[in-house]
């Protein structure tokens, strides 16, 4: 989940004046996976490519249109209940509440 992933990183290290971009970069790339790795897995890990590759991420992955879209479309293909259990419930308040509150936090 790129949003609760990036905020964490940034309060981590991105803000964090005591560690070098060198350091900053080793933890960008090891929290990656994915489509999202791929992004980023061929750029060496150097104080210079650090920001390179920051700044390619968030120009991919902080689109709000896109960002909101995503969401939506992830609501419209919510798996039917079909036989409701205690857990198929539990399961389908959970998914739709987690995109509700994405959705709200984007505005």
């Amino acid at each position: 989940d790129w949003p609760s992933y990036i905020d964490t990183f940034n309060s981590l290290f991105h803000n964090n004046k005591e560690i070098d971009d060198v350091l900053r970069f080793h933890h960008l790339k090891s929290g990656l996976s994915g489509p999202t790795a791929d992004i980023v897995k061929n750029f060496p890990i150097t104080a210079e490519n650090y920001i390179v590759a920051y700044d390619e991420l968030v120009r991919q992955y902080e689109n709000k249109g896109l960002t909101i879209q995503s969401h939506i479309c992830s609501l419209l293909q919510t798996p039917k209940v079909n036989c409701p259990s205690a857990t198929q419930l539990r399961n389908l308040h959970h998914h739709v509440a987690s995109h509700d509150r994405a959705l709200k936090a984007l505005g």
